[in-house]
């Protein structure tokens, strides 16, 4: 007897497997990188433990090492611990990680650069937000930690929160009168009901089946027809359809303009054609056609994502003649923090306790 498949799945994207976790980090890093084309690699002229230098700005292995360590922390707390078990085309995750940590304090030190030609400056009460980080995280921190964060002074720490903080409120100058007002329409999110034939698909032996658009197609039609005859859709998708899920969410932009097009034209409850694409072959039927809820978190998401657009623009075109030095023999050399350590507390969390109490999803992630 058939398995019954799971009805409901909050996004389409919620259930795929390591392949998604690998594409999120590997987004992040490059969000994070992008230094432009004046990007200059060198192995000398470095002083003691320096492994980048971005005009008069330095930055020491250890605040690389301090940002590898918590990067790690905040990836396990979203993926899981087995992310690091993982590899994308033989590419190792540790090793990516180690590249976003950097690319991302380059980031931080550039933006601190820019502040001051835009004349932002953090004030004294600030400044003393960053000082009590500074002493909450150095003191969280074992003598185990300490020495494999390169012996991090609460001093460097303060500094390291300083320039993180600076960096937030450049953002926050940069985009205060960006409009983020979304309408229903260009966030609505819809749910539906689906039957999926796959072109290529798994058996459950391992080997590839593919099937002809001829006859899913006919198969699809079949079902239809009898789904309008009054047979229930969900019991003839628990038979037939070859996704696990049955329910789903869609945004505009998530799918094959075919299926979009046709699934936003929907009125709820009511059938779709049948719908082949390369990819398969698929009915639809319509359980709502605004999912209120998460329509209003994804009009957050893409106010939030207006506003980093336009940061990156201004920050791409002041960096365009800005050079960086890199110290790449460091780099490789650079370790894990201390990834077997015990963590009291997380560089990152501890920033958003001062910083950005009672938030969630806060700005920072934007740099």
């Amino acid at each position: 007897m058939k398995e019954k498949r799971k009805l409901w799945k909050k996004t389409e994207k919620a259930g795929r497997p390591g392949r998604e976790i690998l594409s999120c980090l590997f987004l992040v890093l490059l969000l994070l990188g992008g230094c432009g084309e004046r990007q200059v690699v060198l192995t000398t002229g470095f002083g003691r433990d320096e492994i980048l230098r971005v005009e008069e700005l330095g930055c020491r292995q250890n605040e690389l090492l301090v940002y590898i360590r918590n990067l790690r922390g905040r990836y396990e707390e979203a993926f899981g611990s087995g992310i690091w078990e993982a590899a994308a085309e033989d590419v190792s995750l540790e090793k990516s990680l180690r590249q976003t940590a950097m690319a991302r304090l380059a980031k931080i030190k550039l933006m601190n650069l820019m502040a001051g030609a835009y004349q932002v400056r953090l004030n004294s009460s600030e400044k003393k937000q960053a000082a009590a980080a500074a002493a909450e995280y150095y003191g969280s921190l074992s003598e185990a930690e300490k020495e494999a964060l390169g012996q991090i002074s609460e001093s460097a720490l303060e500094r390291m929160y300083e320039e993180y903080a600076l960096a937030q409120r450049l953002y926050e100058k940069l985009t205060q009168d960006v409009d983020t007002e979304v309408s229903d329409d260009e966030a609505r999110i819809i749910t539906l009901h689906r039957i999926v034939l796959y072109a290529v698909r798994e058996g459950e032996d391992g080997s590839v089946i593919r099937t002809s658009a001829e006859e899913r197609k006919a198969l699809a039609e079949s079902l239809r027809g009898r789904i309008e005859g009054g047979e229930d859709f969900d019991t003839l998708a628990y038979d037939h359809s070859q996704e696990e899920e049955i329910g789903m969410s869609l945004a505009k932009g998530e799918a094959d303009p075919a299926i979009e097009e046709c699934c936003f034209s929907l009125a709820e409850g009511e059938l779709s054609p049948v719908i082949d694409t390369e990819e398969g072959t698929y009915l639809f039927l319509c359980i709502s056609t605004c999912d209120r809820e998460q329509t209003e978190q994804r009009k957050i998401i893409l106010g939030k994502q207006r506003q980093r657009d336009a940061f990156e623009e201004r920050y791409q075109e002041y960096i365009r003649d800005r050079d960086y030095y890199l110290n790449s023999e460091l780099l490789e050399q650079t370790g894990d923090g201390g990834a077997m350590i015990p963590a009291k507390a997380n560089f990152f969390t501890v920033y958003d306790s001062y910083f950005n109490p009672g938030q969630s999803g806060n700005d920072t992630d934007a740099f």
